[in-house]
């Protein structure tokens, strides 16, 4: 996954924290970015399956809350 695209899952992710009503699932991040590989953003071969979404999800998702653990205990 290149760095430009793992930034706009990022986004899509933090997006979804702020505003619970505004969550992307791995389906909705992959259109997002097709949408941004339409308008030259990214290369379409950049685009990761849906399976590599949700497992980037599913880590990034342990990640945040091992870290508002660790904010909350410290």
């Amino acid at each position: 996954m290149t760095n430009q695209v793992r930034v706009l899952l990022e986004g899509y992710f933090i997006a979804g924290n702020a505003d619970k009503s505004n969550r992307y699932t791995a389906q909705d991040m992959q259109h997002e970015l097709t949408k941004c590989a339409q308008e030259g953003e990214i290369d379409t071969e950049d685009i990761p399956k849906i399976v590599t979404i949700q497992n980037w999800i599913s880590k990034t998702t342990r990640e945040y809350h091992e870290k508002a653990a660790t904010r909350v205990l410290n």
